[in-house]
């Protein structure tokens, strides 16, 4: 069992706590977005856990090392028991380091640190010799091989001593994946570090030679930006080919390949947008034929608007998924229901529209949402959404999903479900929002209803969209309030009309149908916790 050595407190500042790894979520509201945005992106060493820095926040004795100067190694493989102690005791105090690296606010702290990690460099060395000693000290060596100044390139100088000894452990097909993984990324550390183009490919092309897509994509996905920048042109086709067998491999989850496109889309580099844009480009074209090159480009654009490289992967998938179910699903939505973000809805709505398609007799409903979502609102509704589609299939009553992107096509997907199905009895109407305002794709004229919208006289044919008796639910922030446009849109076209007076993340639905009335309780939220509603009526007070 290896000996515990406690190592000195590293002094977090601040009583916040703060993950290592976690994403940092922006606000899920339906909210006008703001005009300056804060990038909250913290830094992320994947190498730390939670646990790291529990354990190394609560300890509080100092390590005891001897200096050993930098005495040669000897390449034995073999180290006494003491000298292990000392490697063990040292790996520990560079874990300490990195948690210093971030957390810290005690500059003299963390100098102290650094210094004795370069005073004892010839115990790493030594480390690297031996097999206890590479898994547990190369990952940690990997981290300081990344950072700037005497620390990072003492590190450096580590990798390229033992870079032969890395490459003969990776040529033994028996080698523990976990390991291999790390030294694939001593070699990717080289790579971005080496001067010349020529050791830049060759490093390139050691991970390549080692890389298993199947069992290590997620090294893969890491370092595919590496290999894209700073591989030959023979290389950058192989990781093309590699790419495309990733994004079809049945044992890769989805959730990964789509966070792989969204950081690859997010790359600076023109290269790594390109490749991800070109294997999308194929996938959808095998999963959808039938579709020509002007709606792709449509598609393609909507999708860009919203969440770039994941929005894209997500909604491919969602398209295939559909197609296997109901053949030619996806072209047949965006035609008559101008839907493009496939994967905001749930399979069962999204069949269950197709299959009552041509249904002109149903008493129905309509969702309809913006194309444009600037934080990603809209992809949290799920759950709502389908929760209302199990009441309504109970009540024998359709729901009809559609997209807008300006108030003119706001205007004629209305025009287009009153002369198919006839008038709606309800609507639930999608944007960021403001008290005065309903945001449909942006903050030009076109893409934004507006209260004095809604106050000109020809608004009110509006309401030959809808029956005597419906409710429009507006799913837009702050719209709800007393002088604001919900009140405005009841007044104008005679209809029940409800609406949250603050800013919310999402809604929950109650539906109660009595002799073909259907009457609703509507609930909006912020994380768990309710907020104000209200409901407009032109014939009553609520």
């Amino acid at each position: 069992m290896e000996e515990q050595v406690e190592l000195a407190s590293p002094h977090i500042a601040n009583s916040e706590q703060v993950v290592p790894g976690s994403r940092v979520d922006v606000n899920h509201t339906v909210g006008i977005p703001p005009e300056k945005k804060t990038d909250n992106t913290s830094l992320q060493p994947s190498d730390i856990s939670t646990k790291d820095v529990t354990a190394l926040v609560d300890v509080r004795r100092e390590l005891e090392l001897e200096d050993d100067g930098n005495k040669t190694v000897e390449s034995d493989n073999v180290i006494d028991a003491a000298k292990e102690k000392k490697i063990t005791q040292l790996n520990r105090y560079i874990k300490e380091y990195l948690v210093y690296r971030i957390f810290g606010s005690e500059v003299s702290r963390k100098e102290e640190l650094r210094n004795t990690i370069q005073q004892h460099s010839s115990l790493l060395r030594e480390g690297l010799k031996t097999e206890v000693g590479l898994t547990r000290v190369l990952d940690n060596i990997n981290q300081l091989a990344q950072e700037d100044g005497p620390l990072g390139e003492m590190a450096k100088s580590l990798l390229i001593e033992d870079a032969e000894r890395l490459k003969d452990k990776l040529s033994m097909k028996d080698y523990d994946n976990l390991n291999k993984g790390s030294i694939l990324e001593s070699f990717e550390i080289l790579a971005k570090s080496s001067k010349t183009t020529d050791e830049q490919t060759a490093y390139v092309g050691l991970i390549l030679q080692n890389l298993d897509i199947e069992k290590d994509a997620s090294d893969f996905a890491k370092m595919f930006e590496t290999m894209i920048v700073l591989g030959g042109e023979v290389q950058k086709h192989e990781v093309s080919v590699l790419f495309r067998r990733y994004m079809k491999s049945a044992s890769i989850s989805r959730d990964a390949k789509v966070f792989t496109c969204h950081d690859m889309f997010g790359s600076e580099y023109f290269a790594c947008q390109e490749l991800v844009a070109q294997a999308l480009d194929e996938e959808f074209k095998e999963i959808v034929p039938n579709f020509d090159d002007g709606i792709l480009q449509d598609l393609f654009m909507g999708w860009m608007k919203t969440g770039k490289g994941e929005s894209i992967a997500r909604n491919i998938f969602k398209m295939g998924d559909l197609e296997k179910q109901f053949p030619g699903a996806a072209k047949r939505l965006y035609e008559e229901f101008n839907i493009k973000n496939f994967d905001r809805y749930p399979d069962s709505l999204l069949l269950r529209q197709l299959q009552e398609i041509d249904d002109v007799d149903k008493q129905y409903g309509a969702v309809i949402f913006p194309g444009a979502d600037w934080n990603g609102v809209f992809d949290k509704q799920k759950e709502s959404l389908e929760d209302l589609g199990e009441q309504l299939l109970a009540q024998n009553c359709a729901l009809r999903i559609s997209e807008v992107d300006t108030k003119l096509e706001l205007v004629h997907i209305l025009n287009r479900m009153r002369k198919k199905y006839g008038r709606m009895s309800f609507a639930i109407l999608g944007g960021h929002g403001a008290p005065d305002r309903i945001e449909l794709g942006g903050g030009d004229d076109n893409l934004v209803v507006t209260i004095d919208d809604v106050r000109r006289e020809k608004a009110g044919i509006i309401a030959n969209a809808f029956t005597k008796n419906a409710t429009l639910i507006l799913s837009s922030c702050s719209t709800g309030t007393e002088d604001g446009i919900g009140s405005e849109i009841s007044k104008r076209l005679g209809i029940k009309v409800i609406g949250s007076e603050k800013e919310f993340g999402k809604a929950k639905y109650n539906v109660v149908i009595n002799d073909g009335e259907i009457k609703f309780d509507v609930k909006y939220f912020v994380g768990e916790n309710e907020i104000a509603g209200r409901k407009h009526d032109p014939l009553a007070n609520y």
